[in-house]
């Protein structure tokens, strides 16, 4: 029996035939093989189906209606991302000389997308490498005592969205509304603490856990984005820019333990070097299709150079 072969820890999947290297080829891949794609998911966290020649928004949406009846819209979130068509949207426009670490998506919010679904449609130059963990590794890899006491706290975060002019991202824009009163009514359905600000932005606070139960293996991971949301994470002139303009408690995006605690400077540095160690790298293809269990698996974006187009749907 051949070995199987992988893509950094992704199990990478190849069209059976020439006659299967299409978007329809994939969808009846994940069609007449979905309890196997399933399974695998479980076990390594990660498909990579290459050479099925996946080139547009398009194909990407059928090919997540094949897996999932219903994609999910990314309201609320913390990224910039364009919406291509429904459900489907620029993975970030994050400025491409800077890294994107290692997160499970929107594990800072009360739900989740259970599965992502990436599109390459033209790779960068250099870089723009897709790096994967495995949730359960990080956490075992970390200091007992740290995951202990991150478990025991959980995370808060807190979220500053302006009104229409400032540093980040707007509340109308990040939840595709000019109604104050629907975002409040989102807000209050989700359990988060808020408040508008004297200038028309709004602060978010969300408490959630730091480590969940994957609901089908029931195992214990590592699931937040406290080193991400903590302002130590920005490159050292951005920081210092908004800290010049904002003060430190005006920061677009902020953590510290579920208490109110502050993070220690040694703490971020051991999660840091914990996602580092666990990470591993595969170099984008032209139509390579990635299907990711949002839980088990974390994934960050590498700095690149030249153009990069990758795409996503959550689901």
């Amino acid at each position: 029996m051949p070995k199987p072969k992988y893509a950094g820890l992704a199990l990478l999947v190849y069209p059976a035939s020439q006659t299967g290297a299409s978007t329809d080829g994939l969808v009846e891949h994940l069609g007449r093989r979905r309890e196997e794609v399933e399974e695998t998911l479980l076990a390594t966290g990660a498909v990579l189906f290459r050479g099925y020649g996946v080139a547009s928004p398009a194909d990407l949406r059928r090919i997540a209606n094949a897996w999932s009846e219903s994609q999910l819209r990314y309201v609320g979130g913390n990224t910039p991302r364009t919406e291509l068509q429904a459900g489907v949207y620029t993975s970030t426009e994050y400025p491409a000389a800077h890294e994107i670490s290692l997160h499970n998506e929107l594990s800072y919010a009360p739900s989740w997308p259970t599965w992502l679904l990436f599109c390459c449609i033209e790779p960068a130059d250099e870089g723009g490498e897709t790096p994967l963990a495995h949730s359960r590794s990080v956490l075992k890899r970390l200091d007992q005592s740290l995951a202990a006491k991150f478990e025991k706290l959980g995370v808060r975060y807190t979220q500053r969205l302006h009104g229409g002019n400032g540093f980040g991202r707007s509340w109308s824009a990040t939840f595709d509304t000019t109604s104050r009163n629907a975002v409040e009514h989102s807000l209050r359905e989700q359990g988060a603490r808020f408040r508008w600000m004297d200038d028309g932005g709004l602060e978010i606070v969300h408490d959630r856990p730091a480590v969940i139960a994957h609901p089908a293996t029931h195992e214990r991971v590592w699931f937040n984005q406290a080193e991400q949301w903590h302002p130590s994470s920005l490159p050292d002139d951005i920081r210092a820019d908004l800290v010049d303009v904002l003060g430190e408690a005006g920061l677009p995006h902020d953590a510290c333990f579920g208490d109110g605690t502050p993070f220690l400077d040694e703490e971020l540095d051991e999660i840091r070097s914990c996602l580092r160690a666990e990470q591993t790298l595969f170099k984008w293809e032209p139509g390579d299709v990635l299907l990711l269990d949002n839980v088990l698996v974390a994934h960050g974006r590498r700095p690149f150079q030249g153009s990069r187009r990758v795409i996503v749907t959550m689901m």
